[in-house]
């Protein structure tokens, strides 16, 4: 055999062997039979490599020549592989272990689950004790549990670092291995370990979960208007049949005396004090958002007093601001918070160590293994491991700008059409066209109720609100169906709307297109695939277009379009948000600069007349400035220096705020603005001086549109003790 012939069966075997390779790399399904596939033979496999490598590379190097080294290095990987079933799988899922040991995995993670658990439990009494006396109606606890579900960080969290330090530490011994000769022969000697094993496993990671990152941290705001009218109503009998000095006179029959009814009616109103309420709760990388409505409820007696001529009723009806919990519960997810966490702050320990940039991308493939409900973030690798190289290894600076989306990934950014995902915007188009409504409307609408179907609840049937609300538009089950079905066959419905039973049952009956025509309901199969579900995009945002269209909709026509979503949501607050934000998706961001920008390290915030200013006024201190909005339709507000976005969330008194932290001439400050139309920047978004942030609104508690600009230095506090007169820092705005 000649070298060209050796070469040849050995450029053919190379070739084979790296098309193997690569496929399995590339191929998930691939990976996972590895890992599970193979741990019965996992030594067996090892030790014959193991043997085989020495004589293999003696053999081939002089019989293959260059190709020998990519040979060696598929066989190394093959051992890597093998290696790693052990260690990917963290509980007890890979590798021999004795029966103590998988014990100690198997607590491992219950011990995790139990601590995550109390990850914000206190946010139930918290929220409760809001609202937890008369007059107050009790928060639904319902609510308070989606909340607590979805603001908890994932459990996966801490698997998948223990992973990873094990992974990475190449002396760091296994947990498990250290307790493997715990007795297990009866069950009281399993009983005696899997107590022993949770003190352990509780007390050795309590100071991850005592980690100030793992606790929630809440914001307040102030009730206002709040209100109790009381009418009192009385009645009193008065003898009719006396004599000139007012003593009963005889009757000439029946010696009764006669009595007249006389009644009247008093009203007053009284201001109630004003409390704090908890407007959001962030954990990690999770904010819960709340929002708050006046409701006024019905006359109740109060009470009953009694003389021998006259009753006093006393009724009482009051206008309260109750946290709106009917829907599903507003939670975004903050990727840079998330990022910061596992390659900055994580405290390290036996549990977990800090991620590098360069293995973040096989953390997070981990993470959303081990937990499928895990946020969504899209991240630029490579600019993030550059940047990390290029800064003296400082990650912190490179988190920001390398992130480009974090729960709503794909989202139009500045320059393009609003934010919204930019690949369903053909799909509201036609659903709007074919009956007749607004695109943009149905994006907010889209936004409001699922956040861009992104809320597990969008597709997974056995989630949804409180009260019943299904699919990507988040549609009562009776309005999707009809509100003719009375129930039967194992299924129920209650005064809500929502239909009750068997999962399958209720997801077979709510997707039925001749059950729906029956029952008249608005579901639609835009698809043609024979079933109307809420579950599918689709459907669901041509039956939102279809209701809305019967609810009265009409282009151009503000109050009847916001009639319409009214009948999707009957709270002021949500009417205003989903209109407002349809008008940003509208309109979308201005480009080639939205207002003139000012020389200096600051700008002016918007432009418009100067409302208001900084200082004491009735009612109290303004701490900063209304730039008024001119009866202009829409008013750009941009930011008024270089900064990071610190907050983007709505409040009940601010609105639709934003603010951004600053450091200038080596000071710091934090700018804040307020009432906005609809936020266009996210947590952690890196801004420049002029960059646009949204439209001037009218949200909140707000009196007219306008904008609400504020300065603090260093920083801003719930007393804004802190606060600047902007008027010191930015030009005077032009009018125009």
């Amino acid at each position: 055999m000649n070298d060209q012939n050796s070469n040849d069966i050995g450029k053919q075997t190379a070739g084979q062997m790296a098309n193997i390779g690569k496929s399995a790399l590339k191929n998930k399904r691939v990976r996972n039979m590895f890992v599970k596939g193979l741990k019965a033979q996992y030594k067996l496999l090892k030790m014959v490599l193991q043997k085989l490598i020495p004589a293999i590379i003696k053999s081939i190097v002089g019989f293959i020549g260059p190709y020998a080294f990519l040979i060696i290095l598929l066989i190394i990987l093959l051992l890597i592989i093998m290696e790693s079933v052990v260690q990917f799988d963290t509980f007890g899922r890979g590798g021999e272990r004795n029966e103590a040991e998988k014990l100690f995995d198997q607590t491992i993670k219950e011990v995790i689950d139990d601590r995550s658990e109390e990850v914000g439990s206190d946010l139930y009494s918290v929220l409760s004790a809001s609202q937890n006396k008369s007059p107050y109606q009790p928060v639904n606890q319902s609510y308070i549990a989606q909340v607590l579900d979805m603001i908890r960080p994932s459990d996966a969290i801490p698997p998948a670092l223990y992973s990873y330090k094990s992974l990475k530490s190449k002396t760091y011994v296994p947990w498990h291995k250290k307790y493997k000769n715990q007795p297990m022969k009866t069950k009281a000697d399993r009983q005696k370990a899997h107590t022993y094993f949770y003190n352990v496993i509780n007390k050795e990671i309590d100071y991850y979960f005592k980690d100030p990152t793992m606790q929630v941290e809440y914001q307040y705001g102030t009730s206002s208007g709040e209100k109790v009218m009381t009418k009192t109503v009385t009645t009193c009998k008065r003898p009719v049949n006396t004599n000139t000095d007012g003593i009963n006179a005889k009757p000439e029959e029946n010696n009764e005396i006669e009595y007249e009814i006389e009644s009247s009616t008093a009203f007053s109103t009284k201001d109630m004090p004003s409390r704090q309420v908890v407007t959001e709760a962030s954990a990690m990388y999770a904010t819960a958002f709340f929002s708050y409505s006046l409701s006024t409820g019905d006359w109740v007696k109060e009470g009953t007093q009694a003389t021998e001529e006259c009753t006093v009723d006393t009724y009482k009806k009051y206008t309260l601001y109750q946290l709106d919990d009917s829907g599903t519960p507003n939670v975004t997810y903050n990727g840079e918070s998330l990022l910061s966490f596992l390659i900055v702050d994580n405290p390290e320990g036996i549990l977990a160590r800090l991620v590098k940039p360069k293995d973040l991308e096989y953390v997070l493939e981990q993470l959303k293994e081990i937990d499928d409900n895990f946020p969504k973030f899209t991240i630029d690798f490579e600019g993030l491991i550059e940047c990390y190289y290029k800064n003296s290894m400082n990650a912190a600076s490179c988190i920001g700008p390398n992130l480009k989306g974090s729960a709503f990934s794909g989202l139009v950014g500045s320059g393009g059409g609003g934010w919204y995902p930019e690949e369903y915007k053909e799909l509201y188009e036609r659903a709007a066209a074919a009956y007749n409504v607004d695109w943009w409307i149905l994006a907010s609408i889209h936004a409001q109720e699922t956040e861009f179907s992104t809320n597990p609840a969008a597709t997974d049937p056995s989630k949804g609100s409180s009260v019943g609300a299904k699919g990507h538009f988040q549609f009562m089950g009776l309005t999707w169906l009809g509100w003719s079905y009375k129930g039967g066959n194992g299924l129920s419905v209650t005064r809500l709307g929502n239909i009750e039973g068997p999962l399958n049952l209720v997801v077979d009956l709510i997707s039925s297109v001749q059950q729906i025509k029956k029952h008249g309901g608005y579901g639609v199969d835009a698809n043609n695939n024979g079933k109307a579900s809420p579950w599918e995009l689709e459907d669901a945002a041509f039956t939102a277009a279809n209701y809305l269209a019967a609810s009265g909709y009409k282009k151009e026509d503000e109050a009847k379009i916001k009639k319409a979503i009214r009948s999707y949501n009957h709270s002021n607050s949500y009417v205003n948000e989903v209109y407002n934000r349809g008008i940003m998706f509208k309109n979308g961001v201005p480009s080639g600069g939205s207002i003139p920008v000012a020389e200096g390290s600051f700008t002016f915030p918007t432009t418009g007349r100067i409302t208001s200013g900084f200082g004491n006024r009735s009612g109290g201190t303004h701490y900063g400035v209304d730039i008024g909005g001119g009866g202009r339709p829409t008013v750009p507000v941009v930011a008024a220096a270089d900064g990071v976005v610190s907050r983007s969330y709505l409040s009940g008194s601010y609105g639709n705020v934003v603010y951004i932290k600053h450091k200038i001439d080596g000071l710091e400050f934090e700018t804040v603005y307020a009432h906005l139309a609809q936020r266009g920047l996210a947590q952690g978004k890196t801004v420049k001086k002029g960059d646009f942030i949204g439209y001037m609104g009218n949200t909140g508690q707000s009196y007219g549109k306008h904008l609400h600009f504020e300065i603090h230095q260093p920083s801003w506090n719930g007393a804004k003790s802190n606060a600047k007169n902007p008027l010191l820092y930015i030009p005077t705005p032009p009018e125009k």
